[in-house]
């Protein structure tokens, strides 16, 4: 599939309705498709460095690393970050703070969450986007692991 990938016309992958991601997907198709970048070997890397191979890649930035190493790399303390999972930290976590940079809900998350923050950061988005609405409200302990949290949902 790489290969395929690699060859296509950047015109060819904006004709699938890519749009500016074309470029980026053909020139780290590629990458991957002359061996440059080994996605199997990285599998090796720890966390920091395997986000940092990612977001080397063209157009990948730390979201879209940690939905790659989430997702692909079975790392569950990948916590991704987008305006949806931003609104909900902020909302649910920190009302009262106003000037909480992203950088500081970044470190929040791979505290609070820690372990299992790929999962957290799931129930967090399928909440987000029910409108808040679902059949339990997500209850908010600060002071207590999420892990405790989750498990007292039946979650865990």
């Amino acid at each position: 599939m790489r290969a395929i990938f690699a060859r296509a016309s950047e015109k060819q992958l904006r004709a699938c309705a890519l749009g500016y991601r074309a470029r980026h997907l053909r020139a780290t198709a590629q990458s991957v498709s002359s061996g440059e970048c080994n996605l199997e070997a990285w599998s090796a890397l720890s966390d920091a460095e395997l986000g940092k191979h990612l977001c080397a890649l063209p157009g990948v930035g730390a979201k879209i690393a940690n939905c790659v190493m989430l997702f692909a790399y079975e790392r569950l303390r990948a916590f991704p970050i987008d305006v949806w999972i931003e609104r909900v930290l902020r909302k649910q976590y920190f009302q009262r703070r106003k000037k909480m940079t992203a950088q500081r809900l970044r470190e929040f998350s791979e505290t609070y969450f820690g372990e299992h923050g790929g999962y957290a950061q799931q129930y967090l988005f399928h909440h987000a986007r029910l409108g808040g609405r679902g059949d339990r409200a997500i209850e908010v302990h600060p002071n207590r692991p999420a892990s405790q949290v989750v498990s007292a949902h039946g979650l865990g």
